[in-house]
Formats: structure tokens, C-alpha cells, sequence
């Protein structure tokens, strides 16, 4: 059976729209985030407002629901929300510590579709075809070209241990990419497990570290801002759109029209952070597309999906 798509759903658009709608909302998460740091706020309560409002958010639906979710679900709900909910969220926290920002978005989407076609051929024997491959090879190397540039004569064992972990947030985040889409989850019920789980790790872990947070001392438009963007929009609309998406598209499709999201976060960058875009970041970009359009040119002629029913 070839990969999911949503050639019979009533909205037949609806899952392009909701990628379009997630590559914007991450893209632009670097340079709000950024802006946000560099304010009041910090990581830490980012973390609280991503995890427990956009579980608040979810909470009803959940409880709504949780006499039809199945009770394997409820408990996998657990490692999923550590792969693409805090988990993914911490590890790129404490990457931060040691590396620059830059090089999260190099390593995490510019990697993810990297690292969904080395899960599928290790958990299901999907071997990549030769067009695969030359369209990840271009992807990955427009990721190392980002990487080099933000490094420049700063790269030191520090920077490596952030990039180590960097990676391992977005070998995370495509474990759960192949799960969803494996399993086809529904899309409400895997987001909302997500959001609820992970802020019911977060929340307690924040008391914990209240001391730390600036929330109180934040202005008013400041915080209503972050509280939308981190809160809504990070916290909820980014596993709700993401669940929908892989699930209609499947796991490798979404994953290769993700990786054009460190081309956007440039250009978000300089339009909300005022940051300068460097020629290699330029070349960077221009390695990624083609690795995009590569593999979209030819994925007719491609078998790259995962089969849903295979055990």
C-alpha cells in the first residue's frame, strides 16, 4: 500500500494548507523566540507557555475522548509526547546552552527528513532509491553549509555538544513523524495527547524552577504576544497541524517539504530579528531547494512510503 494521501477526503487540499500553515508557524518560531529571550522572558517560561497552555487547550478534548482513544494509545501517548512534545523541547533547550540558534534550525528541520528515511529503513527495511538519496544528500549538505557559517572561528567542542543534541531533537522528532504515520493516529487524538502529556511534565518542573522565570516583571503586550505565538500557536496548532499533515501525506513527503523551513527562518530572521544574511546561508539555501524540488520532481516515479498495514 503506498503512503496516505488525501486523495479521498472530502477537503482534498486541506492537508497542503495545514503543511503550509505548520512550515510558517515553525518557521518563524526561531526569530519570535529570539525576540522573546532578548526581552524578558525566558527559556524557561517559554517552556511553561508552550507545554501548559497548549495542554490546558487540549485537556477538555482529551477527557472528551478518553473512553474512545485506546487504552495501548494512552499509554504510548507517554513516549510520543517525549519525542515531539518535551522531550524535543528540552533537548534543543539544553543545545541552546552550548550553541547558537542558528544552528537548531540547521540540524533540526533541515535533518528531519534525514533522519525519517534512516527510521524507515531501519524499523521497516525501506531501502532509499537512488533519488532519495541525492535529494536528502542536498538537503543534509545545505544544513552542514548553515552550520559551518553560524560556527565561523567560534566552533569548539562547546558548539559540538549543542549540535549533538540539536540532532538527537531532530532524530526525535522524526521517530514520532514514522509512528503517527505508521499507526495512522488520529490527528486530534495524538495532538491532544501530546499537549496534555507533555504539560503534565512541564508544569510541576516549572514550580520547581520558579525562581528562574520572569513572567511577572514581563509587559503586558510582551507577554500577550508570547502567550498566543508560544501558547496557541507552538503549544497547540503546531502538533494539531503536524499530526493532520504526516497523517494525510505521510511521514516522508511532510518531511521533505519541511526541510525548506531554515530557508524561511532567514528570511523571518531578517524580517522580524533584523538579522544579516551571509552569502553561505545564501548558497545553504539553494542546496536545500534543490534537494526539495529534486525530490518532488521525481516522486512520481518514487516508492518512498511507508506501508500503513505492515506489522
Amino acid at each position: 500500500m503506498q503512503e496516505a494521501t488525501n486523495q479521498h477526503t472530502p477537503y482534498p487540499y486541506l492537508a497542503h494548507w495545514a503543511t503550509l500553515a505548520f512550515i510558517l508557524l515553525v518557521s518563524s518560531s526561531p526569530a519570535v523566540t529570539r525576540l522573546a529571550v532578548t526581552q524578558t522572558l525566558t527559556r524557561y517560561d517559554l517552556m511553561v507557555l508552550r507545554c501548559g497552555i497548549g495542554g490546558l487547550i487540549f485537556l477538555p478534548y482529551l477527557l472528551w475522548q478518553l473512553r474512545r482513544i485506546p487504552r495501548k494509545l494512552l499509554a504510548m501517548g507517554f513516549v510520543m509526547a517525549f519525542f515531539q512534545g518535551w522531550g524535543t523541547h528540552l533537548t534543543t533547550i539544553i543545545g541552546l546552552q552550548f550553541a547558537p540558534a542558528s544552528h537548531a534550525s540547521a540540524l533540526g528541520p533541515g535533518f528531519i527528513s534525514v533522519w525519517v528515511a534512516l527510521w524507515g529503513w531501519l524499523f521497516y527495511r525501506l531501502r532509499p532509491s537512488r533519488v532519495q538519496m541525492t535529494g536528502l544528500a542536498l538537503i543534509a549538505l545545505g544544513a552542514v553549509v548553515l552550520l559551518l557559517n553560524s560556527s565561523g572561528k567560534t566552533f569548539n567542542m562547546t558548539t559540538l555538544t549543542g549540535d549533538l543534541f540539536f540532532l538527537c531533537a531532530s532524530a526525535f522528532g522524526a521517530i514520532y513523524l514514522v509512528y503517527i504515520q505508521k499507526h495512522q493516529i488520529e490527528p486530534l487524538q495524538g495532538a491532544a495527547l501530546i499537549a496534555v502529556y507533555s504539560g503534565l511534565v512541564v508544569v510541576p518542573w516549572f514550580f520547581l524552577a520558579s525562581p528562574l522565570s520572569k513572567i511577572p516583571d514581563a509587559p503586558l503586550p510582551e507577554l500577550a504576544l508570547q502567550i498566543i505565538y508560544q501558547g496557541v500557536g507552538i503549544g497547540a496548532l503546531f502538533f494539531l497541524l503536524l499530526s493532520y499533515a504526516v497523517v494525510r501525506l505521510g511521514s516522508q513527503r511532510f518531511s521533505m517539504i519541511v526541510a525548506c523551513v531554515p530557508i524561511l527562518s532567514l528570511g523571518f530572521g531578517r524580517w522580524i530579528a533584523g538579522d544579516k544574511i551571509a552569502l553561505l546561508e545564501c548558497v545553504a539555501a539553494a542546496l536545500i531547494t534543490s534537494g526539495i524540488l529534486y525530490g518532488a520532481i521525481f516522486r512520481a516515479n518514487e516508492k518512498i512510503a511507508l506501508n500503513p498495514t505492515a506489522g
